[in-house]
């Protein structure tokens, strides 16, 4: 069974991945039953080390989070100032 999960990356998170070409920042992806938030992030080709925490449907979820059908996944960046 396959599940659709709704991405949005941001920006600077998009444009390090392939999967989203010409600056889209949102998109549906089609993955398996059983995919976790740590499998979805290798699926979206976003770089871990740039996430600083993800959110599905508005709640903060680790990695190992059971995405579920029509799941919103917002992934942010690392803040950095000085």
């Amino acid at each position: 069974m396959v599940i659709q999960i709704n991405v949005k990356a941001g920006v600077l998170l998009a444009g390090l991945s392939p999967r989203f070409p010409s600056g889209e920042t949102e998109k549906i992806f089609t993955v398996a039953s059983g995919t976790t938030l740590g499998d979805l992030l290798k699926i979206a080709a976003i770089p871990g080390d740039h996430v600083g925490f993800a959110a599905v449907n508005g709640e903060k979820a680790d990695s190992n989070y059971l995405l579920q059908q029509g799941d919103e996944v917002i992934f942010f960046p690392y803040i950095v100032g000085g």
